[in-house]
């Protein structure tokens, strides 16, 4: 494999389009889910929807690695925070995990303005709660 990590210029205009839906006020969407094209390090849309992390956390499979992009909304903030959550499957090969490990960063630089990335093999891990006190720190 190559050391260029992760990619993003194979569908650049999707993942952005739903990024784009996920921080514009006027719209509905609140997550945006992304994966890899099977067997390459290109990012692609996997879904998206307007049911929070509850919605999300049903999304991820545990035989890969994944980033869950959402907006959280704290009754008392006027602006919405956003939420990166790494998910690396507990089904991952160790090499794949590895491999995805320096992919983190280049995804939260990519998808701007992300308040808090959590780490996440099991959707217990995904705890809104929790989640809610890391952003009001």
């Amino acid at each position: 494999g190559s050391m260029a990590g992760v990619s993003f210029s194979g569908h650049r205009l999707e993942l952005l389009a739903a990024y784009e839906e996920v921080i514009r006020e006027e719209s509905a969407a609140d997550w945006a889910l992304y994966t890899y094209e099977d067997g390459s390090d290109d990012l692609k849309l996997a879904a998206s929807g307007e049911g929070g992390l509850q919605e999300l956390s049903g999304h991820f499979e545990n035989q890969k690695v994944m980033y869950g992009f959402c907006s959280v909304k704290d009754s008392q903030a006027a602006l919405p925070k956003y939420v990166l959550i790494n998910w690396v499957g507990e089904d991952v090969p160790d090499a794949r995990k590895c491999a995805c490990a320096s992919h983190v960063a280049k995804v939260a630089e990519f998808f701007q303005g992300v308040d808090v990335i959590v780490n996440a093999s099991s959707v217990e891990d995904i705890d809104a709660g929790a989640i809610g006190q890391r952003l009001s720190n």
